[in-house]
C-alpha cells in the first residue's frame, strides 16, 4: 500500500554569492513513497496544506578579497578629502588630501611612499601634522600608487587623472614622440619635461626624511565617501549611478585578483567614465531646458 503524500525539498540551488556568506534556495516538491519503495513526484496541489521542510539555508564560499572604494570626480572642485585604501580618478588642478587614520600610533611617525619609493617633500606636496598626505594642484606627475606606512601596517591609494576629454592620463614615457590619441599634455599642468623626474621616476622636490619606526598599530577602517565625487545628474540617460559604481568595483576587483591586468582595468574604467561623461552632458542640456521651462533644477545623486 502506498504511503500518503508529503512535502519534500528539491535540489538546492546555487549559492547567491561567489565569496563570503550567502543563501541557497530550493523549491518544495510533493512526493509519495510507493509500496515498492520508490519515491514518486506528484502534482503540488496534492500536498496543499502540508508543511514543507526549510527552503532557504546559508552557504559560505571562499573569503572575499577586500574591496577598495572607488572615487570618480566629475566636476572641478578646489579640494577633496579622501581616505587611504581606495582608488581615485580625479581631475587635474584639484588639491587632494589623503587621510591615513590609525589607532595606538603616533601620527608623526607615519611615512608615505609613491610607486615603491620614499615620497619627497616640497611646497606642493607634504605630510600634515595628522599624518595625511597633501598634494596641491594635481598634475600628471602625481598619478601613481601611494602607500601609507605606520609601523608594520600599511595601505594603498591608487591615483589616476582624467583628461579634459574624459581619457585617463598616464605619466608619459621619456622620448615618446607620439602620445596616445586624446592625451593632450598641453592641457595638463605642468607640461611634461623629462628633467622634472629623477632616475627613479620621482618628481624633483626637497629630500624626504623617513620617520623613525614607532610602536605597532592597526589602520582604522575608512567610513563613507568624504567628498562629493562619483556624481552624475539625476535622470541622466545611459549609465545609472548604482550601475556605474557596481561595474567599476567589479573591474577593480578583477584587477586586484589578477583576472585582468591593471592596463585592461584602466581602459575599461576609461570607457565607463566616457559613457558617464556623455550621459552627464546630455543630462545637463536637459536640465538647462527644464530650468528654462520650470525654473526648478534637478538634483544630484551621490554614489555611496
Amino acid at each position: 500500500m502506498d504511503c500518503l503524500p508529503y512535502m519534500a525539498g528539491g535540489e538546492w540551488g546555487k549559492c547567491s554569492v561567489s565569496c563570503g556568506l550567502g543563501i541557497q534556495r530550493r523549491e518544495p516538491v510533493c512526493r509519495r513513497l510507493t509500496s515498492a519503495g520508490q519515491q514518486v513526484t506528484l502534482a503540488r496541489r496534492l500536498c496543499n496544506g502540508l508543511s514543507s521542510p526549510p527552503l532557504v539555508r546559508t552557504c559560505r564560499m571562499i573569503t572575499c578579497p577586500s574591496l577598495s572604494r572607488i572615487y570618480i570626480q566629475t566636476r572641478q572642485e578646489k579640494r577633496l578629502h579622501l581616505t587611504i585604501g581606495g582608488r581615485a580618478y580625479l581631475l587635474p588642478k584639484t588639491s587632494l588630501i589623503i587621510k591615513c587614520p590609525v589607532r595606538r600610533f603616533q601620527k608623526s611617525y607615519i611615512r608615505w611612499e609613491k610607486d615603491g619609493h620614499p615620497l619627497p617633500s616640497c611646497k606642493r606636496l607634504g605630510i600634515t601634522k595628522s599624518g595625511s598626505l597633501k598634494i596641491h594642484s594635481l598634475g600628471v606627475v602625481d598619478s601613481g600608487v601611494y602607500v601609507c606606512i605606520a609601523g608594520p601596517a600599511s595601505d594603498t591609494f591608487t591615483l589616476k587623472l582624467i583628461g579634459s576629454d574624459s581619457r585617463l592620463i598616464d605619466r608619459p614615457v621619456e622620448n615618446e614622440s607620439d602620445p596616445e590619441p586624446g592625451l593632450d599634455l598641453t592641457r595638463i599642468q605642468p607640461r611634461f619635461n623629462p628633467q622634472d623626474w629623477d632616475p627613479q621616476g620621482l618628481p624633483h622636490c626637497l629630500p624626504f626624511t623617513p620617520s623613525l619606526k614607532g610602536p605597532s598599530l592597526s589602520l582604522l577602517p575608512s567610513s563613507g565617501v568624504e567628498a562629493s565625487v562619483l556624481q552624475v545628474q539625476a535622470g541622466a540617460s545611459g549609465l545609472q549611478p548604482w550601475s556605474l559604481e557596481e561595474r567599476v568595483r567589479n573591474v577593480s576587483l578583477q584587477a586586484e585578483t589578477g583576472e585582468i591586468s591593471q592596463d585592461q582595468a584602466s581602459q575599461i574604467i576609461y570607457t565607463l567614465i566616457t559613457e558617464m561623461a556623455g550621459a552627464q552632458q546630455a543630462s545637463t542640456e536637459q536640465w538647462r531646458g527644464t530650468k528654462e521651462e520650470t525654473g526648478n533644477p534637478k538634483g544630484n545623486v551621490l554614489l555611496r
